[in-house]
């Protein structure tokens, strides 16, 4: 009874609450099954508390994921709550890959306002990579280079998919997520080549 009590106020609560209660949040959050964990979770996201408490929400990232990866995990979540937390990873990704707080970073400026457009974001290994992912084209954005691939989806799926498939596994497996051991390596160089872009798709900052 006491435990149903506190899963009624945390998927009821605001985000005041959840700052207070932070400590008991997390640890029913690891405590409970995936249906559980999907109530706290969309209480948590109705409060709009992901980027005043981002521990929590990262707690509840590493529990579901994000219902682009893990459809299964989210079943008991409305669609704008399952969206807007996606959002939220992505967003965070972002402005991690485009100089960590600072948000006014040129590129991440540029690229922000397209999140709601986005269906995923992948950051490669070297940190100086990242992949766009829309309905119908998959841009690559290298900083440093100063250079971005837009590749027809399609087309990006049959001559990269298979490897990207097999690098997004390896970060989710058992071996990556307890140890940090990734088996499988993705180079900005097994993925970038002109001769596959878009029409006009390989696109210079200048």
């Amino acid at each position: 009874f006491y435990k149903d009590i506190f899963l009624y106020i945390f998927e009821h609560g605001n985000i005041e609450l959840y700052k207070r209660e932070e400590a008991r949040f997390k640890q029913m959050l690891k405590a409970s099954d995936p249906v559980i964990a999907q109530k706290l979770a969309s209480g948590f996201i109705k409060a709009k508390a992901m980027d005043e408490l981002k521990d929590v929400a990262m707690a509840i990232f590493d529990k579901l994921n994000t219902y682009v990866k893990r459809k299964m995990y989210w079943t008991e979540v409305d669609q704008p709550e399952k969206e807007a937390f996606h959002q939220w990873y992505m967003r965070l990704n972002l402005q991690e890959f485009f100089g960590g707080i600072n948000k006014e970073h040129e590129r991440f400026v540029y690229w922000e306002k397209f999140i709601p457009r986005m269906q995923d974001v992948l950051v490669l290994p070297d940190n100086q990579t990242i992949l766009f992912y829309f309905k119908d084209v998959i841009i690559m954005e290298i900083i440093g280079g100063g250079a971005a691939y837009v590749y027809a989806r399609q087309t990006f799926n049959e001559r990269f998919g298979e490897q990207v498939e097999q690098y997004r596994k390896a970060q989710e497996s058992e071996a990556y997520q307890k140890y940090k051991v990734l088996n499988v390596r993705l180079k900005r160089e097994d993925i970038r080549n002109k001769n596959y872009v878009y029409k006009n798709g390989w696109l210079t900052h200048s």
